[in-house]
């Protein structure tokens, strides 16, 4: 209903008339090749997150043995 020259007016309208042209499975017509557009960018994004997160958390535990490190050289 977004673009210009829809036949609907209404959600109600679009969803009879889709029910209408292709059945109950015509409202789902779509999902298939959604999701498989979607799969790799979700895969991309979430492998990136991980791979960072584990990268923080590596320097977290250099940095505290860097800080124990000179609190000990300062108290010796």
């Amino acid at each position: 209903m977004q673009m210009k020259g829809s036949p609907y007016d209404s959600i109600l309208a679009a969803f009879t008339g889709i029910v209408e042209c292709g059945g109950v499975f015509g409202v789902n017509s779509g999902f298939v090749p959604k999701a498989l557009k979607s799969l790799p960018n979700s895969r991309i994004k979430l492998t990136i997150f991980d791979t960072v997160k584990g990268l923080i958390a590596m320097n977290q535990k250099e940095l505290q043995s860097i800080i124990e490190e000179n609190r000990a050289k300062m108290l010796s």
